[in-house]
């Protein structure tokens, strides 16, 4: 049944409410129900007259078993400023109330809380101090919604105090996410230590997602001390890709703020062969500042060179220290780069190695010296006929980060030995840049490619190129091949409209769907819901799925349009725009 709102289609005409009529829609289940428990004895409720409640009888009022009258008593108590010492004293007990409901709740004690929040917020005397006893007591209370939101209402000079009552590791993740969230915030920088941060990722949080974004959050506030007590306390020991991912992101928040000679310092105190340490460097690579420059002393200098870039340390750990020494002024190290980047292209050619440890090889020699000549001959001993073309697109993929002259023609050169599905790769790695496109057009004009050789994306990514110059360029091209596709897209529709009429192929319409649409749609269980889902569009004629076809573009909507972004390297960024900031945007 139709339960949405679509931009009406073809066929169909634009009813009430600017919806389309459709038999279909639903006018029978679209109900919202209330379902009752008949084997519970039904208690009689009545309303409560809480306008002329005094303070003291709204907090009687607080221990209703009606969540409407509780939260009533608690908002006429704020708005009344309630502050007789007495009324204070009788919320502070109401969280001494140890008792639970029938689902492990104990009500009053919640809202005495919110309630003595609420005074302290509009600055009642007494209130303060009444609600770092209510806390107190219930950091320790059975209910784990009361302790929820104890950690959650109290001062900031009272997290030890929580923390110390065990909060962090509270048998209720609520509790723990609600404790990493007030740490987070950055009241108390005191609070809990790099060691204690360290500590939880080994006790208990290291396999939730959710706490282990809060984690994060909390662990920025102490980012470097965090670091070092974690890498050596895991130091011999493996860790989870979700830690990883972590560490990688707290090194890049390092990164990001600037840091200091003395912070580099600190760094470099960690184990070398830990398995963090690699997320550690490549995080700091990955967000230091284009314009930072850091002059390191000669003993940091020898230290690094020692400690990092011995020969007991890995082949991985070395490039991915080396990929930040350029930003701390370590000179001489020529010879240990290129050493290093031909061990790794070693790595990566080698056939019977695994095929992650291949990757990751590729993509830390390609960051280790994107100008590097070498990267020329990797290329070719890596992307051989026999290569396969899942591993060569991520490999292709890792080719973004390259500055080295001639890697265009070089792939353009090996691209008629390889499939159909990694030379239309390469073609993409090549729209990706600006210096790369024109390339591309180079080659087109000398008769070397074809734009018949181009997917249909590929010819429109090239004439909305942000850049005037080539996108101008490329349609003269087209026009003068005859390769420019047509912009009136009714005629084309006209031209096809004749197969509505004839019979298709079930197993041939799933290979198209798999090949072309479920890159971005989903039907069924079948692809991924980046775009619309296309489950159910079966019922619409035949003709509108034909014009949805060849021209997508007719009625969609703001948020499902293509955006392309020039960025200061020169690189081209195609997707949907999904999130914008001052500082930086979000493509998918």
């Amino acid at each position: 049944y139709i339960v949405q709102h679509n931009p009406t289609p073809n066929g169909f005409q634009t009813g009430k409410g600017a919806a389309y009529e459709s038999d279909l829609r639903d006018k029978r289940f679209g109900r919202v129900l209330r379902l009752v428990n008949a084997a519970e004895a039904r208690v009689a409720t009545h309303s409560m007259q809480l306008g002329s409640a005094s303070d003291l009888q709204l907090t009687v009022a607080l221990k209703s078993d009606n969540f409407f009258w509780r939260r009533t008593a608690q908002r006429l108590m704020v708005e009344r400023r309630a502050s007789d010492p007495t009324v204070l004293a009788a919320l502070v007990e109401l969280v001494k109330n140890n008792e639970l409901d029938g689902i492990g709740l104990t009500p009053s004690a919640m809202h005495a809380i919110w309630t003595l929040a609420g005074l302290n917020e509009a600055g009642v005397d007494g209130a303060q101090q009444a609600l770092a006893d209510a806390c107190e007591v219930g950091f320790s209370h059975p209910s784990s919604p009361v302790r929820n939101a104890a950690v959650a209402s109290c001062d900031a000079a009272q997290l030890p105090q929580a923390l110390a009552a065990g909060l962090l590791q509270d048998a209720d993740p609520r509790v723990q996410l609600t404790a990493l969230l007030r740490i987070a915030d950055g009241r108390n920088l005191d609070a809990v230590s790099g060691d204690q941060f360290a500590a939880m990722i080994n006790d208990s949080l290291g396999a939730d997602d959710i706490l282990m974004d809060a984690w994060t959050a909390a662990a920025a506030t102490k980012p470097i001390d965090t670091l070092v007590a974690l890498v050596n306390s895991n130091s011999k020991s493996s860790v989870s890709d979700l830690v990883t991912s972590r560490v990688g992101v707290l090194a890049e928040h390092i990164a990001r703020s600037n840091p200091t000679v003395e912070q580099v310092a600190a760094l470099a105190t960690i184990e070398p062969n830990s398995p963090l340490t690699i997320a550690i460097w490549n995080g700091l690579a990955k967000g230091w500042p284009r314009d930072l420059t850091l002059q390191l002393s000669d003993e940091l200098q020898t230290q690094i060179r020692t400690r990092f870039l011995g020969d007991d340390v890995s082949a991985e750990a070395k490039a991915a220290v080396l990929a930040i020494c350029d930003k701390w002024s370590i000179n001489g190290l020529d010879e240990i780069v290129s050493k290093i980047q031909s061990q790794l292209f070693e790595t990566a050619s080698d056939s019977s190695a695994d095929s992650d440890a291949r990757l990751a090889a590729w993509d830390q020699a390609i960051r280790l010296a994107p100008t590097s000549e070498r990267i020329l001959d990797a290329v070719d001993m890596f992307f051989t006929p026999q290569l396969v073309p899942d591993m060569g697109g991520r490999a292709l993929d890792s080719l973004q980060n390259a500055r080295v002259e001639g890697l265009a023609e070089r792939l353009l050169a090996i691209r008629g030995t390889l499939g159909p599905q990694m030379a239309g790769h390469i073609l993409t790695l090549l729209l990706g840049r600006t210096d790369t496109t024109e390339k591309l057009l180079d080659a087109i004009a000398a008769g070397e490619l074809q734009f018949t050789e181009f997917q249909l994306d590929q010819r429109q990514a090239i004439l909305n190129n942000p850049s005037r110059a080539i996108a101008s360029r490329a349609r003269e091209l087209m026009d003068s091949t005859g390769a420019a596709v047509t912009s009136n897209r009714q005629s084309l529709v006209d031209e096809w409209l004749p197969v509505t009429e004839m019979a298709g192929d079930v197993q041939n319409g799933v290979a198209m769907y798999k090949k072309h649409c479920a890159l971005c749609h989903r039907h069924g269980e079948l692809g991924v819901g980046i775009g619309p889902n296309l489950t159910g569009m079966a019922v619409h004629p035949k003709a509108e799925i034909l014009v949805n076809v060849l021209d997508p573009s007719r009625s969609v909507e703001n948020n499902f349009r293509t955006y392309q972004i020039l960025t200061v390297d020169g690189l081209v960024l195609t997707g949907m725009l999904v999130g914008e900031s001052t500082n930086s945007m979000r493509l998918v």
